[in-house]
């Protein structure tokens, strides 16, 4: 069963953000065995569309510029 609160940073200033997204994905996925739930970024960085390939995407305080925060599923609260 995977760890709800289990995470992967990635870190990239290249590349739009929805390609960044579906690389990082890539990633959570091989290591963690299951998709991610929840992509968390940077408010100033919250692209119009909230979903990537079924990956909310959402604003949260505290990530930095040009990361990128996935998760199995958590709420932005």
């Amino acid at each position: 069963m995977p760890n709800n609160h289990a995470g992967l940073l990635w870190f990239n200033r290249g590349g739009s953000q929805t390609a960044v997204i579906r690389q990082a994905a890539a990633r959570f996925t091989a290591r963690m065995g299951v998709a991610p739930a929840v992509c968390f970024v940077n408010p100033g960085q919250f692209i119009e569309s909230a979903e990537v390939d079924g990956i909310l995407v959402q604003p949260k305080n505290g990530i930095l510029k040009h990361h990128y925060l996935l998760t199995g599923g958590e709420s932005n609260g």
